[in-house]
């Protein structure tokens, strides 16, 4: 006769399927750019997700003119709601070599329709900039 405990806990994210996922921009010698999305993620279906780390570089490598600046950035949309930035890198300097860096941990729970967008925007005059941008998300069924 087996005997089975039938109010049992329900498993742990990280045994229900788990996937990670990056989302990733890591370019060289990029010119001033309107607002431009380089990588997004939706939760799919059927899943939720936790947002593990984000991080982020901007490396000045050609001398830039105007006050502009130079920026990175996530946003969160959930789903069905407003847009709103969750993590930002901003680079003012007009030199060459100086970087602006951020990294955040901030570990929190999206649903199906939820979304998180990757974007760059320079709005200097001249120059270019490295940007390096990564972020990890554990995907795990709902």
């Amino acid at each position: 006769m087996d005997i089975v405990n039938a109010a049992s806990a329900r498993a742990d994210f990280y045994d229900r399927n788990a996937l990670v996922v990056i989302l990733s921009y890591n370019a060289s010698n990029i010119v001033p750019h309107g607002v431009t999305v380089r990588d997004t993620y939706t939760v799919p279906a059927g899943k939720k997700s936790i947002v593990n780390g984000l991080s982020g570089e901007i490396i000045r490598r050609l001398v830039a003119t105007g006050s502009g600046a130079t920026r990175g950035y996530y946003s969160f949309t959930p789903d069905g709601g407003l847009t709103d930035r969750i993590f930002s890198v901003e680079h003012l300097a007009l030199t060459t070599y100086t970087d602006g860096r951020n990294s955040v941990s901030p570990a929190f729970v999206m649903y199906p329709g939820d979304q998180i967008d990757l974007v760059t925007t320079d709005a200097k005059g001249t120059g270019s900039a490295n940007y390096s941008f990564n972020g990890m998300i554990t995907e795990f069924d709902y």
